[in-house]
């Protein structure tokens, strides 16, 4: 297994697949891209970075956090650029063109001070044009956005649906073509299985969604895997890391990885 890239409270990080060993670390909460009141803003919250989607070589990493950062970081310099400030904010996906789409959940108490936002919606963005909304549309319990390079499509996901949508970036919005009903309440994460199948966890289990039929199938494996909160395969090594909330513990987060290879 190559690098495994992952998010905790207000860090970044990259893991070597082999020996665990961390390869590379970056708080972003520390950097200099964020004024004096974000800064504030996010010591109120306490709270963590929701989503990781790197480019295609690594460079670079697009992330959002629930206390409402959306931005890329630079993996050489550790630069961070702020694209948006949207609390709730729960996964992040580049366009073309540098645009950039971003799934927005339950909005949260907002620390005092903070900009009044709308939760529960899906969202446009570029990079150019920092903290500035291009398009919206109300989603609720926004979780998940995956750009399809081969179907030129958005893929994005909700509490209870998921959609597609075609995206003009002569009109800088999106256009919704279609919504799926889930089978089962709380989607929460969206990544590829393959090119021709989606990965989308529930929250009483994991299925995979098969783009050709149209139809929804549970995992094999993780089908009854109940509130996993993200996942990811490796394309050459069919091997699956997931991870789930700690048993017993009130929270939305984990320490451990857990892995599973596709039967």
């Amino acid at each position: 297994m190559a690098s495994i890239i992952t998010c905790g409270k207000q860090s970044l990080h990259i893991i070597n697949g082999e020996s665990g060993a961390e390869e590379w670390s970056l708080i972003w909460a520390e950097s200099d891209a964020l004024d004096a009141n974000e800064k504030e803003w996010l010591a109120w919250y306490n709270s963590g970075t929701d989503e990781i989607k790197p480019n295609k070589d690594n460079s670079a990493f697009l992330i959002s956090s629930v206390c409402g950062l959306l931005a890329e970081v630079h993996r050489e310099t550790k630069q961070v650029d702020v694209i948006g400030w949207a609390p709730g904010a729960h996964s992040i996906e580049a366009l073309p063109n540098d645009y950039v789409a971003a799934a927005i959940s339950h909005k949260p108490a907002l620390p005092p001070g903070a900009p009044d936002s709308e939760g529960d919606r899906f969202q446009l963005y570029h990079k150019k044009k920092a903290r500035r909304i291009l398009w919206e549309q109300e989603a609720y319990g926004a979780h998940g956005v995956l750009w399809d390079q081969r179907r030129g499509c958005l893929w994005a996901l909700d509490y209870h649906h998921l959609y597609i949508f075609e995206f003009d970036s002569g009109k800088e919005s999106l256009k919704e073509l279609k919504r799926i009903e889930l089978p089962a309440e709380s989607g929460h994460d969206l990544n590829w299985c393959d090119q021709f199948s989606l990965y989308v966890t529930t929250g009483p289990g994991v299925y995979i969604f098969d783009i050709g039929s149209g139809e929804f199938l549970k995992h094999p494996t993780l089908g009854d895997c109940k509130k996993v909160k993200g996942i990811s395969r490796h394309p050459a090594s069919d091997e699956t890391v997931y991870v789930y909330p700690d048993p017993g513990e009130q929270v939305h987060t984990s320490a451990d990885l857990h892995f599973v290879n596709n039967p």
